[in-house]
């Protein structure tokens, strides 16, 4: 580095250290900074050196600031605003974003309350049904990007792999209950622990043949 951009860097970090600390002032026109998406940015155009500031709630930089790439941490899926000053020959260019916080990052997993199965009066119940994920307004429906679903007759298990949060299945075997598992998989990349839930089937599913209870 040169003095003299030595000289403007150090200027430029006493001045922001006293007045944009802050980021209180966003109103660059200039569209310099790239979102690569999961809270990663980068500078658009190539300079000599580069400093980043980030500024909101329980949020910072991963590593340096110092880059052209930067990674934001955001725990708290929080709205944030970041800005970038680049110096290329001397010269300074400042932009600024302001970034909306991700709702999915903050979703909770569903538990195993939160599975369903049930029969459509259209559907023979002994044979086939819907499972779903339900009642889940913790989780966050819209940011699950993909469930795995198993389920279990006889012990002999059956799966979707990349279904929906609704799926119509069908099984055989007269029965009186069915185990439904669950892998949910969020858009942002997270993923849950296997979930299941046991579901009793009704009577007449399992009754009136030979070693069975009569039907009712």
């Amino acid at each position: 580095m040169n003095i003299k951009l030595l000289f403007y860097l150090s200027t430029f970090l006493l001045y922001n250290n006293l007045v944009y600390g802050q980021c209180d002032d966003c109103n660059f026109s200039n569209n310099s900074i790239t979102t690569n998406g999961s809270n990663s940015f980068a500078a658009a155009d190539t300079a000599d050196e580069y400093y980043w500031e980030v500024c909101g709630l329980n949020v910072s930089i991963f590593n340096s600031n110092t880059s052209q790439t930067v990674t934001v941490s955001n725990p708290s899926a929080s709205p944030y605003t970041i800005k970038l000053v680049s110096f290329n020959n001397g010269n300074c260019t400042t932009a600024c974003k302001m970034v909306d916080g991700d709702p999915c990052l903050s979703a909770a997993c569903p538990q195993s309350s939160n599975l369903g199965f049930f029969a459509t009066p259209e559907m023979d119940p002994c044979f086939e049904g819907i499972i779903s994920i339900v009642g889940n307004t913790v989780g966050q429906i819209a940011c699950i990007d993909y469930v795995n679903w198993t389920w279990d007759i006889f012990g002999f298990p059956q799966s979707i792999n990349g279904g929906e949060t609704s799926e119509n299945i069908s099984f055989f075997g007269e029965v009186s209950s069915i185990t439904i598992c669950a892998y949910v998989f969020y858009k942002n990349g997270s993923a849950c622990e296997e979930i299941c839930r046991s579901f009793n089937l009704p009577e007449s599913c399992n009754c009136g043949d030979l070693g069975e209870p009569p039907c009712p």
